[in-house]
């Protein structure tokens, strides 16, 4: 009896051959792509500016409005360490629970972390992140320069 299945695709082998044994194999596979994510706040102006930005310009992007889900400290930290530099510079330091905290430029990670998970507006903004990178968009503008 003949079987109507078809095989599945497979993914793209180069294959070598040795004399007197098995042929090796390595299976090429694509990376995985993630869109890039946009931390976005909408009563923002800068931030709506580089949401604009990016729509023009055809980006595939996922848009998170971290003020209506927090992040957790833990993501917190994992987004500080995307965007290098001091923690201190993700955080907006006109805003009240800056001072009522005791953040300063000197603010460690962990601080920083806790301060923003408890308070997501000291989250500067917006933020870009793409892949292992992320970038603050002051000026909107520097959103494009971590694109692919």
């Amino acid at each position: 009896t003949s079987s109507s299945r078809q095989a599945a695709p497979r993914p793209e082998a180069a294959c070598r051959t040795f004399p007197g044994r098995r042929p090796r194999c390595i299976i090429r596979r694509m990376p995985k792509k993630s869109k890039p994510v946009l931390y976005h706040n909408p009563r923002c102006g800068k931030s709506r500016e580089a949401l604009a930005l990016l729509e023009e310009r055809g980006v595939d992007f996922e848009v998170v409005s971290y003020l209506d889900t927090p992040l957790s400290a833990a993501e917190v930290k994992a987004l500080l360490a995307k965007l290098g530099g001091k923690p201190a510079a993700a955080l907006r330091t006109k805003e009240a629970p800056y001072a009522a905290l005791g953040l300063s430029a000197t603010s460690t990670a962990d601080e920083v972390a806790a301060a923003v998970a408890s308070n997501p507006i000291l989250l500067e903004r917006p933020i870009l992140v793409v892949g292992k990178k992320a970038v603050i968009g002051r000026p909107p503008e520097l959103v494009l320069s971590i694109l692919p």
